[in-house]
C-alpha cells in the first residue's frame, strides 16, 4: 500500500484498501460498521480490528457514504458522476476528502429518494451542497463539518451522487460523507 501526502496530526481518516494488507485476515476483523486498522510503512497489519472509536469513526448511530476516484495513473477526468446507494435515513454531519497529489479539486454532491431515481434516473437527483460543495484548495486533504447551506437530510435506499467538479493533477481522490443514522 503506497500513500502520498500527509495530514494533519491526530487525524482520523476513512479510506477503503484492497485486502491486500499482510497479516490481515477476517478473523482479524468482528462486527459491523467501519472497521479501524492499523497499518506500518510496510504495508503490514499492526492493530487489532474493530469498530472506530471518537475523533471521528463510526458507531452503531452513524455512517459513512464513501466515494474513490482511480485515475489509472492519469489525471483525473471531470464530470464523473458516480451513484452510491443509502442504507438507512440520516442527517450528513460531516465531510472529510483526500487526493494523492497537491491540488484544487471540487465535487458536487447531490441525493435522491428511492422513488425519484427509480423514475428518472440521474435526471432525478439534485444538488445537496449549495455552493458549498466539497473541496481541496491547493492540498491533500479537506475536512468540513460545518456543512453551510447544505441539505443534510437523506432517505433510506436512496441514492447520493457524486460529480468530480475539477482536478487537474490528482490521479486519486476519496471522499467519505459522514450521517448521524434516525
Amino acid at each position: 500500500m503506497t500513500t502520498n501526502g500527509s495530514f494533519p496530526s491526530g487525524s482520523l481518516v476513512n479510506v477503503n484498501v484492497p485486502m491486500d494488507i499482510n497479516g490481515l485476515t477476517d478473523e482479524n476483523l468482528s462486527g459491523g460498521g467501519t472497521q479501524c486498522v492499523q497499518v506500518d510503512n510496510s504495508g503490514n497489519f499492526t492493530g487489532s480490528g474493530g469498530l472506530c472509536g471518537g475523533g471521528g469513526g463510526t458507531s452503531a448511530s452513524t455512517g459513512t457514504l464513501t466515494m474513490f476516484w482511480d485515475g489509472g495513473g492519469t489525471t483525473l477526468t471531470t464530470g464523473t458522476t458516480y451513484y452510491v446507494p443509502i442504507p438507512s435515513s440520516g442527517t450528513i454531519f460531516g465531510m472529510t476528502m483526500t487526493s494523492n497529489a497537491s491540488d484544487t479539486i471540487s465535487v458536487y454532491v447531490s441525493s435522491a429518494t428511492s422513488a425519484s431515481y427509480a423514475a428518472s434516473g440521474p435526471t432525478g437527483i439534485g444538488k445537496i451542497c449549495a455552493s458549498a460543495c466539497p473541496s481541496i484548495t491547493s492540498g491533500y486533504y479537506a475536512h468540513d463539518q460545518m456543512l453551510s447551506g447544505w441539505s443534510t437530510s437523506i432517505a433510506k435506499d436512496g441514492v447520493i451522487g457524486f460529480v468530480l467538479n475539477s482536478a487537474t493533477s490528482a490521479t486519486q481522490l476519496s471522499i467519505v460523507v459522514s450521517y448521524t443514522k434516525s
